[in-house]
């Protein structure tokens, strides 16, 4: 389990080493964790989360510490968790300014 509270999932997922992107259902922590876990492409939702399997995908209930979590993280709570694209080549920016997608041409 992860925790009870959305506070307890970004702990367990920073103790972890799970970090993502915002507002990205297959890329946020949490969709990373349970990518490794189950070892099956999921999305995460804050209502539902999809699962695939052979054949389609099914979808479970977002716990409610999970939907907790996601709002927060979504809304800039738990900024240790985001990972910061690499900078590129060819950015305008210097490395230390920039948060890369080549500086958003």
């Amino acid at each position: 389990m992860l925790g009870s509270t959305g506070d307890a999932v970004a702990a367990r997922l920073q103790t972890w080493g799970f970090r993502g992107q915002q507002s990205d259902p297959a890329d946020c922590p949490l969709a990373r964790y349970l990518r490794e876990t189950c070892r099956r492409q999921v999305q995460v939702g804050k209502d539902y989360i999809f699962v695939a399997v052979p054949g389609g995908s099914i979808s479970l209930p977002t716990p409610t510490a999970c939907r907790k979590f996601i709002d927060d993280f979504d809304e800039g709570r738990w900024l240790a968790l985001v990972e910061v694209p690499p900078h590129e080549a060819g950015c305008p920016e210097e490395p230390d300014h920039c948060v890369c997608d080549a500086a958003t041409t």
